[in-house]
């Protein structure tokens, strides 16, 4: 699971590099008037969520710092990728967190583990892969894009399978 949220960082990486600051911190109807600077800075907030959390042992993503660097400068945000793949490796899978949240007023806390909150984070991050992919492809049709980025992984599975 690991290896797995490494690589999806790693393609979000691929991606941005080769973007400009400019088109990465466009705004676009595609996207409500959001950026593909922002969705990269939402993925990596969530992450750091999981990091932070497995060192305290409470995840609040809703608490996430949202470095606006992440989302205007692609360095940035490529130099922040970088370090979250070094430290996801040293993530204890076993760990056992409380996940608290603000669900309409009310103040959640659920048991969780890293386990589950690493697999939150890769199944978020395909989800807003998805969601880049389409704004890349509308606004920047010149970026290489991996053809499975933002695929969920149920989905690639089934295609390979029914071909077979």
């Amino acid at each position: 699971m690991k290896e797995t949220a490494q690589e999806l960082l790693h393609d979000t990486k691929k991606l941005i590099e080769q973007l400009s600051n400019e088109q990465y911190k466009q705004l676009q109807p595609l996207l409500m008037g959001s950026s593909i600077g922002k969705h990269v800075r939402h993925i990596i907030d969530l992450f750091d969520c999981l990091i932070y959390g497995s060192n305290t042992l409470v995840i609040n993503y809703d608490a996430r710092k949202r470095n606006e660097n992440f989302e205007k400068f692609t360095q940035a945000a490529i130099n922040r990728i970088d370090e979250l793949i070094e430290e996801i490796k040293n993530l204890n899978l076993d760990m056992k967190i409380r996940l608290v949240q603000e669900l309409k007023g009310a103040t959640l806390q659920i048991p969780s583990q890293i386990n589950r909150e690493l697999l939150y984070n890769i199944e978020h991050t395909v989800h807003h892969l998805a969601i880049i992919r389409m704004a890349i492809q509308q606004e920047f049709p010149e970026v290489k894009i991996p053809d499975n980025l933002g695929i969920a992984f149920s989905t690639i599975q089934y295609r390979e399978q029914s071909q077979a």
